[in-house]
This record gives C-alpha cells, structure tokens and sequence, in this order.
C-alpha cells in the first residue's frame, strides 16, 4: 500500500468516526424529544392525542402512543446508539493501528493508549496561576 492509500484510508476512517459521532449527538436529540412527548402525554387531560409517523400525522390513544414511544422509538434508539459506539470504538483502534499507537489491554477489551487521560486532580486545579500567562 502506498503512502498516499493509506492516507486516503486514515481520512475515510476519521470521517467516519466523526460522522458517527454526530449520529449518536442526532439520536440523543430524539430521546431528549421522546422523553418530552411523554411527560406531554403523561400531563394531558385528553384522551387521543396527534403523534407523528414518519411525513404524517395519527391521532392516537394516549396509552397507545406512549407504548409506541416507549417500546418502539426508544428501544430502537438505544440499540442504535450502542451500535455506533461500538462502529466508532472499531473504527479508531483501527485508525490508531494504522497510525502506529501502542494499546493497552484491559479486561474488558483493548483500548488505546492515546485515549488514556487522566483527569486533573482538585490540588493540580487550585495550584494553577493564572498570573503566569
């Protein structure tokens, strides 16, 4: 593989990695808004309710457009999540192997070396001087 492939592989995995990451932000949103459509659902003195499915809208029972919500959308979302996180964690161990990054093993897999940070400590946070700058 030349120099310029493999570079072309890097940017297609880190491309990757960033979309993704902004799929899983995307699929937060909407359990964010699925939470808010069921406290609405859950606060409402009516008993049917418009729900949206897909380009129209349904006026549903509440109790069945809460099922729906919950048991549908969400689990979905979830499962969705988890398999991005999974595609992002593949795809930067690859993109740190390609790069050369020494990994560490853990018990409940491999993970890189690079992404190992260690939070600032509450002393090293008061010590810091400001003045210095």
């Amino acid at each position: 593989m030349d120099f310029i492939d493999e570079q072309a592989q890097k940017e297609v995995l880190g491309e990757n990695i960033l979309t993704d990451r902004q799929l899983i932000i995307d699929y937060d949103r909407r359990r964010n808004g699925n939470r808010e459509a069921l406290r609405a659902l859950k606060n409402t003195t009516d008993t049917k309710s418009w729900v949206s499915l897909g380009d129209m809208f349904i006026r549903l029972p509440n109790t069945s457009a809460t099922t729906m919500v919950k048991e549908v959308d969400n689990e979905r979302l979830v499962q969705e999540v988890e398999e991005v996180r999974e595609r992002i964690l593949r795809n930067t161990q690859k993109l740190e192997e390609m790069e050369g990054s020494e990994t560490q093993h853990h018990k409940e897999g491999t993970f890189l070396k690079s992404f190992d940070l260690k939070p600032i400590t509450a002393a090293e946070l008061y010590n810091i001087d400001s003045s210095r700058d």
